[in-house]
């Protein structure tokens, strides 16, 4: 409320001439006061300069259409009948509309200004005032709302990228995930086949080492080793054999007994396998299992003679499931005998050749688990013409060559 009218500004003046050139057409200007002449002149003026503005005669009308126009800027009196400028400020913080604010006062105080600029006031003008004042005013408050808006602007396309950012490298991390699972499918289907060529040479065993490595992985889990473990033990288990390319065809194949000679050639296959692996990162952990599965739990095995805790874990499962597999498949000159058996037998040399923890954990597979395991990689058919040959390696024979030697020293002895 003032009844001093606003002193007119010159308009050759070089601030006229700078505001001018900075009018912001279809910027939204609301005037509050209550006193009509203030109300008009301001509206002539700022829409001289280009604004958009609209007029409203006290604070309630004002609050109003605050709540109905997005204004950019509004421009009021601080001192009016019923609803005040403070009124509106506290109206328009709540709103948080980046709605620019400038107080016009006849009765400054320290106390009005302050309290004014504390509820987002960006400029405080006493009345009477100068044109130039007010247009100066309203050019700085718009500019800074512009800058407000080009931040919040800059903020929600630095999010909206971040949140792309991320989101792709979800996507590739995703990706980069599958991409190491299926080339880890891709190595031990690789592995699978490597095994089935080992088996190639004695086709009476096929399946051998596919239902030792389902063997040894139920032992485990029944155990308690983790899945990480049993992922290694499972590749060792499959390529426990695979040293025995080294081994001549005429000791590895040998109908009858092997001499002293020819058996510590045969026993070199563990350390043959181990050196042909080891340095391949993947199966770092499966070299330890094919270098120790000839390894006994009181330490008479080989090639380190290495005595219970000493031989790795998933040797000391494979025992127990080689064994088990070899009791119970069929042989030309005996058939397959039942998992009772192989328990009782295994049991038997609990302590000795076997961990005693692993031979209880086997004792839990029931006859169902068993089947359904090796029905998966079941035997093919015997040859006839095959039976002879593994008649000759049965008399007498006290080698570990197939896996299953009837001889009462290696009964219980895995053979692969």
């Amino acid at each position: 409320m003032n009844a001093t009218p606003p002193t007119p500004a010159d308009p050759t003046s070089r601030g006229a001439a700078e505001r001018s050139s900075k009018s912001s057409p279809h910027t939204r200007i609301l005037v509050v006061d209550d006193e009509r002449v203030i109300l008009q002149f301001l509206e002539e003026v700022l829409t001289g300069e280009g604004y958009d503005v609209e007029t409203a005669g006290g604070g309630a009308l004002a609050i109003q259409r605050i709540n109905a126009v997005p204004f950019d800027l509004v421009l009021t009196d601080l001192k009016m009948p019923s609803v005040g400028g403070i009124e509106i400020l506290h109206h328009i913080a709540r709103l948080d509309r980046n709605i620019m604010t400038i107080v016009m006062t006849g009765y400054a105080t320290v106390e009005t200004a302050v309290e004014a600029l504390k509820f987002g006031a960006e400029d405080y003008i006493i009345k009477p005032f100068q044109i130039d004042e007010i247009l100066i005013a309203v050019s700085r408050a718009l500019q800074k709302r512009g800058l407000i808006l080009e931040n919040q602007q800059y903020q929600k396309q630095l999010e909206e990228k971040v949140i792309e950012r991320t989101d792709q490298l979800r996507r590739a991390h995703r990706d980069l995930q599958q991409a190491h699972v299926d080339l880890r499918l891709a190595y031990d289907e690789t592995l699978r086949a490597i095994s089935a060529l080992l088996e190639l040479k004695d086709t009476e065993t096929e399946g051998h080492s596919q239902r030792v490595t389902e063997y040894t992985i139920e032992i485990g889990r029944r155990l308690g080793v983790p899945d990480e473990q049993l992922v290694d033990i499972w590749r060792g288990a499959l390529l426990h054999d695979i040293g025995k390319v080294g081994i001549p065809d005429s000791i590895l194949l040998k109908p009858g007994p092997l001499t002293p000679e020819e058996r510590m050639v045969m026993e070199t296959h563990s350390v043959i396998g181990f050196k042909a692996i080891e340095g391949i990162s993947f199966l770092r952990e499966a070299s330890k299992i094919v270098l120790c599965h000839q390894e006994k739990w009181d330490g008479t095995g080989y090639p380190q003679g290495l005595k219970g805790e000493e031989i790795p874990i998933g040797a000391r499962l494979f025992a127990v499931a080689d064994t088990c597999d070899a009791i119970t498949s069929d042989r030309p000159y005996r058939a397959g005998r039942s998992l009772e058996v192989a328990r009782k037998e295994i049991a038997r040399f609990s302590g000795r050749q076997f961990d005693p923890r692993v031979v209880e954990a086997f004792m839990t597979i029931t006859e169902e688990d068993f089947l359904r395991m090796g029905a998966r990689f079941a035997q093919p058919p015997l040859r006839a013409d095959r039976t002879e040959w593994h008649l000759n390696r049965a008399r007498g024979a006290t080698d570990d060559r197939d896996g299953g030697g009837d001889h009462p020293d290696t009964r219980a002895a895995a053979g692969g």
